[in-house]
C-alpha cells in the first residue's frame, strides 16, 4: 500500500503535467483517484462535506452543522445533527425519519421561498426516480413498435391506423409507452434545471441524459414529418442504452454547482447545448443505421424502403452536421471570451473538428453517389466512434487539454464492450451482404 507522501508526490506530477498539456501515467491517474477518494473520506469525518445548514446570504453556499461559523445556527442545528446520527447508529429508523422531518421544516423557516421551492423540488426529484422510469418505458416503447416498424410496403403513418383490434392495442400501448417515458425524461430535466438554474449540461451525465432527450425529440420530428414509427421505435431502444450507459459508467449524477469556467449560462447554452444536440442527432442516425444493416443482412428490404431507409438516415445526418459546425464556431467564440483565443488545437477542439469534417465526407460521398444504401449506413455506425471519441474519449482516455472540468476515469471496460459488438455486428452485415452479392451474381 503506497504512503500518503508517495500519493501526494505523484498527484503533484501529474498536476505539473497536465499544466504543460502532457497526459499523466497510468499510475499518476490512479494515484490522483486515490487521493480524491481520500480527501473525500477526509472532509466526511470532519463534517466539512456535510453541507446541510443554509447560509445567511442565500448566494453563499451552505455550511456543515459541525462547522457553521454562526454560534446560535451552531448551538441549534449542531444538536439536532447531532441526535440525528445517534438515531440512525442505533437502528431506530422510525425516529430518525420523524427527525428529518423536523429538520427540514427548520431549514425552511431560516431560507427564502425560492429556495424553500428547489429544496422540495429536489426531494420531489429524488422520490419519483424519472431517468430510471424513462428507460424501463423506452424498452418498452421499442418492444411494442418494433412490430410496426419492420418496413412493411407502406411505413404505417402516425397517428395510429391498425389492420386488426389486437394490432391497434398494441400499437397504442406502444404509442402511449414512448408518450410517458418522454413525459418523464423532459420532467426529470426540467426539475434539474429549476433546481440548479442552469442549462443541464455541465458533466457527463447530464450530456448523456440530455442527448438523448434531444435524439428523441428528433425522432418524433422525422416520425410526424415522414409519417412512419421507425424513428421512434429505433429511438426508443437507443435511449434506454444510453441511459442504461449513463448509470454503469463512473459518472457523478449529483446536482453540484459549475466549475468558474462554466458559470457564464449564455454560452453553456449556445454551445454546450448544440454540440450535445448534434450528437442526439448523430444517435439517432446511427440507430437507424444499425436497422437498416441488420434488415438488408436479412434481405428483410423491398427497393422502395431501402431506400426511404437510407434517405431518413442521410437526412438525419445532415441536420447533426449542421448542429456540430454552428456549436464548434460557438465554442470558439467562447474560448475567445473565456480563454483569449478563438482556436488552439485544444484535443475537444480537434476531435470537434475530426467529427465534423468525417461526417462531412459521408455526406459528400452520398451525395456524389460514391456510397450506395449500405455503404452510407455503414458510414453512420462508423461515424458515431468520432462522436464516442470526442465525447468520452477526450476526457476519459486522453485526460489532458483545457477543458479539464470534463475529466473523468474509468467505464473504459464498458466502451470496449461497445466497440466489440460494434465490430462483431459490421463483420457479420459486411460478410452476409457480400454473400448475397455473390449468390446473385451467380
Amino acid at each position: 500500500i503506497p504512503s500518503i507522501d508517495k500519493v501526494v508526490a505523484l498527484v503533484q506530477h501529474s498536476q505539473a503535467k497536465r499544466d504543460k498539456d502532457i497526459r499523466p501515467t497510468k499510475l499518476e491517474q490512479k494515484a490522483e483517484e486515490l487521493y480524491s477518494q481520500l480527501m473525500t473520506l477526509q472532509r466526511l469525518e470532519e463534517g466539512e462535506s456535510i453541507t446541510t445548514v443554509p447560509s445567511v446570504d442565500e448566494n453563499a453556499p451552505w455550511q456543515s452543522p459541525l462547522m457553521t461559523a454562526d454560534s446560535v445556527q451552531r448551538t441549534a442545528f449542531s444538536k439536532d445533527f447531532e441526535t440525528l446520527l445517534q438515531l440512525y447508529s442505533q437502528g431506530n429508523f422510525q425516529g430518525f425519519n420523524q427527525a428529518v422531518g423536523q429538520w427540514q421544516e427548520k431549514v425552511s423557516a431560516v431560507v427564502s421561498p425560492a429556495t424553500r421551492m428547489r429544496i422540495s423540488l429536489e426531494k420531489y426529484y429524488y422520490d419519483i426516480q424519472p431517468f430510471e422510469w424513462s428507460w424501463i418505458l423506452y424498452l418498452l416503447a421499442f418492444v411494442l413498435l418494433a412490430f410496426f416498424a419492420s418496413t412493411p410496403p407502406h411505413p404505417a403513418p402516425l397517428p395510429l391506423r391498425g389492420r386488426g383490434l389486437g394490432e391497434g392495442v398494441i400499437r397504442f400501448m406502444g404509442t402511449l409507452s414512448i408518450s410517458l417515458a418522454i413525459l418523464f425524461h423532459t420532467a426529470g430535466i426540467v426539475l434539474r434545471v429549476i433546481i440548479l438554474a442552469r442549462p443541464p449540461v455541465s458533466n457527463m451525465y447530464e450530456s448523456m441524459i440530455y442527448m438523448n432527450w434531444i435524439l428523441m425529440v428528433f425522432a418524433v420530428i422525422f416520425a410526424v414529418a415522414r409519417k412512419t414509427s421507425l424513428p421512434l421505435s429505433v429511438g426508443s431502444l437507443i435511449s434506454a442504452l444510453v441511459m442504461l450507459y449513463a448509470h454503469l459508467l463512473p459518472l457523478d449524477s449529483s446536482m453540484d454547482v459549475l466549475v468558474p469556467v462554466l458559470r457564464s449560462n449564455y454560452w453553456l447554452t449556445i454551445h454546450v447545448m448544440t454540440i450535445v444536440s448534434s450528437y442526439g442527432a448523430f444517435g439517432l442516425a446511427m440507430a437507424l443505421g444499425h436497422r437498416h444493416l441488420f434488415l438488408s443482412a436479412r434481405r428483410k428490404f423491398t427497393p422502395q424502403t431501402e431506400t426511404d431507409s437510407a434517405q431518413l438516415i442521410y437526412r438525419v445526418m445532415q441536420l447533426g452536421i449542421f448542429l456540430v459546425g454552428v456549436g464548434t464556431v460557438l465554442g470558439g467564440v467562447w474560448a475567445n471570451e473565456s480563454w483569449g483565443r478563438f482556436w488552439g488545437w485544444d484535443p475537444k477542439e480537434t476531435w470537434a473538428l475530426i467529427t465534423f469534417l468525417g461526417y462531412l465526407v459521408i455526406v459528400l460521398a452520398r451525395h456524389a453517389k460514391w456510397l450506395d444504401n449500405f455503404g452510407l449506413a455503414v458510414g453512420s455506425v462508423l461515424g458515431f466512434l468520432l462522436v464516442l471519441m470526442t465525447w468520452y474519449g477526450v476526457n476519459f482516455v486522453l485526460g489532458r487539454g483545457l477543458h479539464s472540468y470534463g475529466f473523468g476515469s474509468g467505464g473504459i471496460v464498458w466502451i470496449i464492450y461497445y466497440l466489440v459488438f460494434e465490430a462483431l455486428f459490421l463483420g457479420w452485415a459486411i460478410f452476409s451482404k457480400l454473400k448475397t452479392v455473390r449468390k446473385n451474381d451467380f
